[in-house]
């Protein structure tokens, strides 16, 4: 409930244009975050690469336009990370600071869940930098303890639901897609980003935080810590490639960024001075033409971003001409509607506090005792729903069997897009709506702009 108490008071404060404001603030105080991170770790060179690598990225700027729950998640991830190592170079400030870490990823977590994957580096960033300056690993306890306590507190509160969001929700998101096809979209996406991050990661022993007097038997521990470091920043891919799912990819990427766009600032930082100490007898040609070289990658850079959010705002359902025929309809209070992220229409419909009683989201559903695609189709067969809403895109898994349900049970297609939407995922899909009554003839529109 965190992001959507934040985003309803954006939204009554100015609307649409209220809510993508916020969503663009927090993600410039994530790249101000991760400015200030590798301005600390590695230097002022490096901290201005790392955020015009995050700023610039496709999948940041896509961020930075949608009211997603993501929006906020990750610049608390980003504040937990810049606490963190700020805390290990001001002494006296320490414990505040990891304090302040703890809560903050803590929240990024009840925030979205996608935070929880970024824990694990989280804490071996702080070991990693704690040895590095010779301080004790035993001070992150303070950042571990809120951490703990809030999503314990969590998990308590909500624990029989989250069993059975979980064991609901478990068949319907997940979608098979190859893994071929979720590795190439992770590379699409961010990928120079992820290799050139990647590649400095053998470099960190020789980072301007690293003390040089380090011993034998140190070495080896810092090179087990950066190795599990490393390991631990595949766990958003290894989520993807296990669950099968690409449709929320594209916003998990960011959060990768917020720990590989510092890495991949100091890799170009270290890359270019080498460059420069390598070529001083032929310093005024080979400025001029490092110059060069930088601007056309940048704006390559850039441009391919640029595409790359253009093809994210145009990879989901157009729900257009579904709202307008929906407008259309005799609501009511008591009115019951079942829909694929039936979030999207609540907002255009905006009914106040009727929302939680007539909008169910295929995502997950209680009735009868029964939860999930068992409850949506006892429900339909009770003819508990007015009007269902499907799109094949959201939870294409259970979409056959409710329409079975539906024809069955005297329900009517009164709605369906003239033509199939091609969407930017390669995916094709077609909006129908399903209604009670025989009221209406069905109309067929064609969509090509997305609300």
């Amino acid at each position: 409930a965190l992001y959507p108490a934040v985003a309803s008071i954006s939204n009554m404060m100015g609307g649409e244009n209220g809510l993508r404001l916020l969503s663009a603030v927090l993600s410039t105080t994530t790249a101000i975050c991760i400015f200030l991170t590798t301005l600390r770790l590695f230097g002022k060179d490096a901290a201005l690469w790392a955020a015009a690598l995050f700023a610039l990225a496709g999948t940041s700027i896509g961020l930075g336009q949608m009211a997603v729950y993501d929006s906020l998640s990750v610049p608390l991830l980003a504040i937990a990370l810049l606490c963190l190592v700020y805390s290990a170079y001001h002494y006296q400030w320490t414990t505040y600071l990891l304090l302040i870490a703890g809560c903050s990823a803590g929240l990024a977590v009840l925030a979205k869940y996608t935070a929880g994957l970024l824990l694990p580096p989280l804490l071996l960033v702080g070991v990693m930098i704690y040895l590095a300056r010779g301080r004790s690993i035993f001070n992150l306890i303070v950042l571990v303890f809120p951490i703990v306590l809030i999503l314990l507190q969590y998990i308590v509160m909500n624990f029989a639901d989250l069993m059975q969001l979980v064991a609901a929700t478990s068949d319907i998101t997940k979608a098979g897609t190859g893994h071929g096809i979720i590795a190439w979209t992770i590379l699409a996406q961010v990928g120079p980003i992820l290799a050139v991050g990647a590649l400095s990661i053998l470099i960190l022993p020789y980072a301007p935080f690293y003390r040089k007097h380090i011993t034998f038997p140190n070495s080896l521990l810092h090179a087990l810590v950066i190795t599990c470091l490393a390991v631990s920043l595949t766990a958003v891919p290894l989520y993807h490639l296990l669950s099968g799912t690409t449709q929320s990819l594209w916003k998990h990427t960011v959060y990768m960024l917020v720990f590989f766009a510092p890495l991949a600032g100091y890799g170009l930082d270290t890359l270019i001075r080498y460059y420069q100490k390598s070529a001083r007898k032929f310093r005024p040609i080979m400025r001029l033409s490092w110059a060069m070289v930088t601007l056309v990658v940048t704006l390559l850079y850039l441009h391919l971003s640029l595409n790359m959010n253009w093809g994210l705002r145009h990879s989901w359902p157009n729900v257009t001409q579904a709202v307008s025929y929906l407008s259309t309809y005799n609501w009511t209070r008591d009115t019951r509607l079942l829909a694929e992220q039936s979030a999207v229409y609540e907002y255009y419909f905006d009914l106040g506090a009727f929302d939680r009683s007539v909008w169910t989201n295929t995502f997950y559903m209680e009735y009868g005792g029964l939860t999930g695609a068992d409850a949506m189709t006892a429900a339909i067969d009770d003819h508990y729903f007015d009007l269902v809403i499907l799109d094949d895109y959201y939870t294409a898994s259970i979409n056959h069997s409710l329409e079975e349900a539906l024809l069955k049970s005297g329900y009517t297609l009164v709605y369906r897009d003239a033509q199939p939407q091609a969407l930017t995922t390669s995916q094709s899909i077609i909006i129908r709506i399903y209604q009670l009554k025989e009221s209406r003839d069905v109309q067929t529109i064609s969509t090509s702009h997305p609300v």
